[in-house]
C-alpha cells in the first residue's frame, strides 16, 4: 500500500466544504506520493512504442526546424537544431531498456552489462554504431 488516509469520520454533506476538503487531501496525496511513479511508468510505456516515438519525433522536428536560436538560446545549438542533453533521466533509461530489451536497436549488441559496461556515454549506443 502506498498510503492511507482514514475518511471514516468524514461525512458527506453538500452544505459544507467536506467534499472540497477531501478533494484537496486526495490531490495533495497524489502529488506527494503517486505523481512521480505514474509519470515514470507513463514514459516507460510510451517509450515501448517505437511507432509512436517515430511520429512524435517527426512532428517535433518539424516545429524545431522553424525555431531561431536568438529566440531560444537555452535550448538551441543553432537555428533549427536542438542542443543535445548532457544527462539521461532515469525514466528515459528505464524506457529504453524496457523497449530494446538491453540490446542496441541498430546492431543488436548486448548492453546489459553482462558483456559491456553501460554508461551515459554509450547509453544510446550511437558511438558504437556509426
Amino acid at each position: 500500500m502506498i498510503g492511507y488516509f482514514d475518511i471514516s469520520d468524514m461525512e458527506y454533506d453538500d452544505s459544507d466544504d467536506t467534499t472540497e476538503e477531501y478533494a484537496e487531501i486526495l490531490q495533495t496525496f497524489f502529488v506527494e506520493n503517486l505523481l512521480e511513479v505514474i509519470v515514470d511508468d507513463v514514459f516507460t510505456i510510451l517509450y515501448s512504442d517505437k511507432n509512436f516515438l517515430h511520429e512524435f519525433n517527426r512532428q517535433c522536428s518539424e516545429v524545431i526546424k522553424g525555431l531561431n536560436k536568438n529566440d531560444y538560446p537555452d535550448i538551441l545549438k543553432e537555428d533549427g537544431v536542438i542542443k543535445r542533453i548532457s544527462y539521461y533521466p532515469k525514466w528515459m533509461k528505464t524506457g529504453v531498456e524496457y523497449r530494446d530489451k538491453l540490446r542496441c536497436s541498430i546492431c543488436g549488441c548486448d548492453l546489459s552489462s553482462a558483456f559491456t559496461t553501460l554508461t551515459d556515454e554509450n547509453f544510446d549506443h550511437l558511438f558504437h554504431c556509426k
